[in-house]
């Protein structure tokens, strides 16, 4: 596994102001397997959890070994498994805080399918992850299971609109 940056540019500052944190599967030939085949496989194993773990460090370690990354945030995909997992803030507070980066620089990013899989809980364990300076953002709002109700009632920084909605 891999972990790209995909730089967001910030029009308001004129800069590159975040990234989002793209994981990719290289085949022994150098070929890179899509992330929608190799994501799915990941999620019916069960997989999905330590390489969501193996993107969160790697992460870090690059936002903590690039101080020309300072103020850049850095946005992660993460499962809703991690989010019902009791102990996924004290592991996730355990590898930022180990390489000293910033909750603030660390936000994470979840579909209105992965949320609505269980909005109680997710509104629950976001609100104390947020209470610690992390930050959520709503991906692909505006697909299959478009649900104003997500973005009233959860603690989102960022609602990114699927680009259907915004093409001409």
């Amino acid at each position: 596994f891999e972990i790209w940056f995909q730089p967001i540019y910030s029009n308001a500052k004129a800069a590159f102001s975040s990234m989002e944190v793209l994981l990719r599967l290289k085949e022994k030939n150098g070929s890179f397997i899509s992330p929608a085949e190799f994501i799915p496989i990941a999620e019916e194993t069960g997989q999905i959890i330590p390489i969501t773990w193996f993107v969160i460090e790697e992460t870090c370690k690059v936002l903590a070994g690039n101080p020309e990354l300072d103020g850049i945030r850095a946005s992660i995909n993460l499962p809703m498994l991690h989010l019902i997992d009791p102990n996924f803030e004290g592991r996730l507070n355990q590898i930022v805080d180990g390489y000293g980066v910033s909750h603030e620089r660390i936000s994470f990013e979840f579909t209105e399918r992965v949320i609505l899989d269980d909005l109680g809980v997710a509104d629950k364990n976001m609100r104390k992850l947020a209470s610690s300076g992390y930050t959520f953002y709503l991906d692909d709002f505006g697909v299959g299971y478009s649900n104003f109700n997500c973005v009233l009632i959860l603690p989102l920084k960022t609602v990114k609109l699927d680009m259907s909605l915004t093409a001409t």
